[in-house]
């Protein structure tokens, strides 16, 4: 592992992981108080990872992680928990560069036909938090690949070695 990498990994950590426990901390009188809900944004990535990823991988495991514990650290205070897990939406996060520069001319690397609008996913989102459901995938694909890696996981290192997914470029 490169320098680079683990500086990738660093980053990817303070704001995907750290980040979210800060605000995590600071709202969890408030959610305690109300009774309220706390929603954390995953990823099919954190379940299964895909090669080029190990920094955003190994952050989406952990809210995956924090988002189980404190659901059973939380219920006896009255705090539901949900995590959502999206798969490929239509948005501007395969644009933009590790400094955080949107690249506009970059085109997404992620077919149309296999990214869910982003109208469509946050209806779904909106309807797993209305039924404070403990975890919610979004996205076909991402309920089709778990459901590939749960029963057959061994077919999903197979696929990605069969389409030469290798890691992706950041946008230039």
């Amino acid at each position: 592992m490169s320098v680079t990498s683990v500086s990738k990994i660093i980053v990817q950590l303070e704001t995907n992981v750290f980040g979210v426990l800060n605000t995590v901390y600071a709202a969890e009188k408030a959610l305690e108080s109300t009774q309220g809900q706390l929603v954390l944004i995953g990823s099919v990535a954190g379940f299964v990872p895909l090669p080029g990823n190990s920094a955003y991988t190994m952050s989406k495991f952990c809210i995956r992680a924090l988002a189980t514990a404190l659901r059973y650290e939380w219920k006896s205070r009255g705090i539901a928990v949900t995590h959502i897990a999206p798969g490929f939406v239509d948005s501007d996060i395969r644009r933009v560069d590790n400094q955080g520069i949107l690249k506009a001319g970059h085109p997404d690397p992620i077919p149309g036909w296999i990214r869910m609008s982003t109208p469509a996913a946050v209806k779904e989102i909106l309807k797993a938090i209305r039924k404070r459901k403990a975890q919610q995938v979004i996205t076909m694909h991402g309920k089709l690949i778990l459901w590939i890696n749960q029963y057959w996981p061994q077919l999903i290192p197979w696929i990605i070695g069969m389409a030469g997914l290798k890691a992706r470029e950041e946008p230039k």
